[in-house]
């Protein structure tokens, strides 16, 4: 019994301050300084975990939800979106691809592509009337074996992400070889 509390301790110790550290990411370090309230929102980190990763899309739902992530511009702005992930690149690129179509991004140019040791490093500009939706990307990612490490906002126009693709899937129809098919003329 001592075993499993000192287990569960140090696990939450270890854990202590990472959805804080992910809040101030998300928000900028100078905005997070002035809200005070995130420290009551994200008060119980436990919350904000999906097993041992933290929950990306729930942390930006809590803070979309209590007002302080605003993601909306007065006009159409230029946005420059930055990729990072270790493995395969070419699956890399299509699942980012079709993630950004999927909620809406299907027009954007490649700024940089880079490849640094296993990491793979892909920045891309679009211009938008708001700043892609870390929730929505988030759950996209999801669905394909994707999650998102961190996160990260250098200014409303300029977001990092970093990629967990070890369990990736790329979402396609199997074909069965036997089923034949008669086409019409």
């Amino acid at each position: 019994m001592r075993t499993l509390f000192l287990a569960l301790f140090l696990t939450l110790s270890l854990n202590a301050g990472e959805v804080i550290e992910a809040v101030k990411n998300i928000l900028g370090n100078r905005y997070y300084r002035s809200q005070k309230i995130v420290n009551v929102l994200f008060r119980n980190e436990n919350r904000f975990y999906k097993g041992s990763r933290l929950d990306i899309a729930k942390i930006v739902s809590k803070l979309k939800a209590n007002g302080l992530l605003n993601l909306y511009f007065k006009i159409p702005k230029e946005m420059e979106i930055s990729f990072a992930a270790e493995g395969n690149p070419l699956l890399f690129l299509k699942i980012i691809n079709e993630s950004l179509h999927n909620i809406g991004y299907s027009f954007f140019t490649t700024k940089e592509a880079k490849r640094e040791g296993d990491y793979f490093h892909w920045k891309i500009v679009l211009k938008s009337e708001s700043a892609m939706d870390p929730e929505l990307f988030a759950k996209e990612l999801e669905r394909r074996g994707v999650f998102i490490r961190k996160i990260r906002q250098r200014s409303l126009t300029r977001w990092d992400y970093d990629l967990d693709i070890f369990n990736a899937e790329v979402l396609a129809k199997s074909l069965n070889s036997y089923n034949t098919i008669n086409l019409k003329k």
